[in-house]
């Protein structure tokens, strides 16, 4: 199949979700070796193992009231993650775990944990942003590049990451980035969308990210204070079930 054809197909597969209002045409060969030097570059920022101090706020639909903590998230990319926020009175609000495919998610509040390992596992437990932390903190930069043509002074580019999702980015002169990662399948002879999550950053790295989730209306912010790069291995420790209630 040639380039421009392949091209044709991935404007047909994502030209719907926002951020790329006309489909997005093949570029210069230029255009396409920037594009590559860049994303290589932004790459290279977010595979150091380090540990942010950051808050996040998080709102939806189904959550009782909007959860507002502060922590810290050590990471060692490309797969482990773990993120301890704690709430008003020093209370753990959140506990993320995540190796690989498998996550553990717990909500003391709530005496809500939920786990798994599996992608199927992960579509059941919508509302959670562990995709989101797993694409945006620890490989947001390492899908395939498809297409790339400048914008607006920067650069818009189209990628493929490894669980198939298509992701339009826009990279702005000032270093801020906005993507758009839209889940697809074929059915029938038509595709569907999944879902689409956008992420509107100031900066790679530790800045400011915006989050939403189109299929939950969940709405995250976080903003990242400071960063250091080391991390304590223990963190990264599969956390073990906590007993709670009379019988403990």
């Amino acid at each position: 199949m040639s380039l421009r054809a392949l091209l044709g197909c991935c404007s047909l597969l994502v030209g719907c979700s926002g951020l790329t209002r006309e489909p997005l045409q093949p570029g210069s060969a230029e255009d396409f070796l920037r594009a590559s030097e860049t994303l290589h570059s932004l790459a290279e920022v977010t595979a150091r193992e380090r540990t942010q101090t950051v808050q996040l706020s998080m709102s939806a639909p189904y959550l009782p009231s909007e959860v507002s903590s502060r922590g810290a998230v050590a990471l060692r990319p490309p797969g482990e993650l773990r993120m301890i926020l704690l709430g008003p009175g020093g209370a753990t609000a959140l506990d993320v775990w995540i190796s690989g495919q498998r996550y553990r998610l717990e909500i003391p509040a709530l005496e809500r944990v939920v786990s798994g390992g599996t992608d199927a596992e992960l579509q059941q437990e919508r509302g959670l942003p562990i995709g989101f932390l797993r694409w945006w903190l620890l490989h947001p930069f390492s899908a395939q590049l498809q297409a790339a043509r400048p914008r607006d002074g920067g650069l818009e580019l189209l990628l493929r990451d490894e669980d198939g999702a298509w992701i339009e980015v826009l990279l702005q002169p000032g270093g801020e980035i906005s993507a758009t990662r839209s889940s697809l399948r074929r059915q029938g002879g038509e595709v569907v969308r999944l879902d689409e999550e956008t992420v509107h950053a100031s900066k790679a790295g530790c800045g400011e990210v915006r989050y939403s989730q189109r299929s939950t209306r969940l709405t995250s912010i976080v903003r990242c204070e400071s960063e250091r790069a080391t991390v304590n291995a223990k963190a990264f420790e599969e956390p073990q079930p906590v007993c709670r209630g009379p019988a403990c």
